[in-house]
């Protein structure tokens, strides 16, 4: 049985059964069996979901969790459109995605306040690299096409004035894949994730040249904490289980206080993570992203304050609705919308912050006065939500059309 005290690597690869349920004391589960789909469970993106399960906080809360782990967000993603999952642990961008098919997803909880998003050139392939045109021309992996990895590197390639047409996308995944692609020659560049950036950075395969795994990074990119990864299910399914959603959420959010919570705590995480059951690496090349100590593959490293969070008192948690706006003025800048939408309308569909305000106040964590927040991005536009129809239109860079 887990311990949350005495908790060993061993022990979080054994069976959990811990805790009476219902810890918040909510209503009655419509459902309580409940099958989550996530593509990559090692990946740090997903960790509170790991997390959540290897500590019982889902048993906590009444409910018997099945997760099935796939290759890639894509093919999680089809998991729960095809009925074979109910929730789906992803990329915050996909909500968006699904709307333009028409198919109505909403996401309930964030599980990180950084893209985690790192990208990287190959020292083999590109060792003159000096700066992003010399991308131009290119090949690019990225976890998928049209993924969030995507979305970064060509928010990154425009401003060294690159088109996303500039450049070749090839989809490697973000496990062992992606290493191979990355060290066999088969791609110049790289836009992945934790664990695989750091496994790159600490061979010297990749010298880093963006990185949102950190808060100073992502304030460069996006000029704020942006979302990550989330949990988001079909809106028919938080209709008709929302005492399910709720009981979701908390075991999600329990299990991002407990991670941030401790030093010790962060430690037996990364041990769990490296297992081969997982990463099946070293725990130095996971616990060293955990603390805050960065390298960049060049033999430079250094440590950073606001190293990697999963609550923050709910900070990392909260759906804001100006985030969902901005992801969908990037759809339309690249073409992946046709036309402008109602921005507000479509944020307000997709972000729960109902349901995630009813947990917040049960499990007594802040929630933000306003959904909306400022920044300023790395092109110096400063993006408040006001008009995104404007905003959308103002990139000169962007994809061909999508004007």
């Amino acid at each position: 049985m887990l311990n949350r005290r005495t908790f060993t690597v061993a022990a979080a690869l054994g069976a959990a059964a811990i805790g009476a349920p219902l810890v918040y004391g909510q209503p009655k589960l419509e459902k309580s069996k409940v099958s989550i789909a996530v593509g990559g469970k090692a990946a740090f993106y997903y960790l509170p979901l790991t997390i959540s399960e290897q500590l019982g906080y889902f048993k906590d809360e009444g409910l018997d969790v099945e997760i099935s782990d796939f290759a890639g967000g894509a093919r999680a993603l089809q998991a729960v459109v095809g009925g074979s999952a109910d929730v789906c642990s992803g990329a915050f961008e996909h909500t968006i995605n699904l709307q333009a098919k028409n198919q109505y997803f909403q996401a309930f909880v964030l599980q990180g306040r950084a893209p985690q998003i790192a990208i990287g050139v190959s020292t083999k392939n590109m060792p003159g690299y000096m700066n992003i045109a010399d991308l131009k021309g290119r090949k690019i992996g990225v976890s998928a096409p049209g993924s969030s990895t995507n979305m970064v590197a060509n928010l990154v390639l425009s401003r060294g004035g690159l088109k996303a047409s500039d450049v070749s996308y090839i989809g490697v995944g973000v496990a062992a894949g992606a290493l191979t692609a990355l060290r066999s020659g088969q791609i110049d560049a790289i836009s992945n994730t934790d664990p695989v950036m750091t496994m790159l950075e600490q061979k010297g395969d990749v010298k880093i040249i963006s990185d949102t795994r950190t808060l100073k990074g992502t304030h460069e990119v996006f000029g704020g904490p942006m979302p990550a990864s989330c949990l988001y299910a079909p809106a028919e399914f938080i209709q008709k289980n929302p005492n399910t959603c709720r009981a979701v959420m908390m075991a999600v959010i329990e299990a991002g206080r407990w991670i941030d919570a401790s030093l010790s705590n962060k430690m037996k995480m990364a041990e769990t993570v490296a297992d081969k059951a997982y990463v099946n690496t070293g725990v130095d090349a996971i616990n060293q992203r955990i603390l805050g100590r960065y390298q960049n593959g060049l033999g430079k490293s250094w440590d950073d304050a606001n190293h990697m969070k999963f609550f923050n008192d709910g900070a990392v948690n909260f759906p804001y609705l100006s985030d969902g706006m901005w992801f969908l003025t990037q759809h339309k800048r690249w073409g992946l919308l046709k036309d402008h939408v109602d921005y507000l309308a479509v944020a307000k569909q997709i972000n729960q912050i109902g349901l995630y305000t009813e947990v917040a106040s049960a499990m007594k964590v802040n929630v933000p006065k306003d959904p909306m927040r400022s920044s300023k991005l790395l092109d110096g536009v400063v993006w408040d939500g006001k008009d995104p129809a404007k905003y959308a239109d103002s990139f000169k860079i962007r994809a061909l059309g999508a004007a």
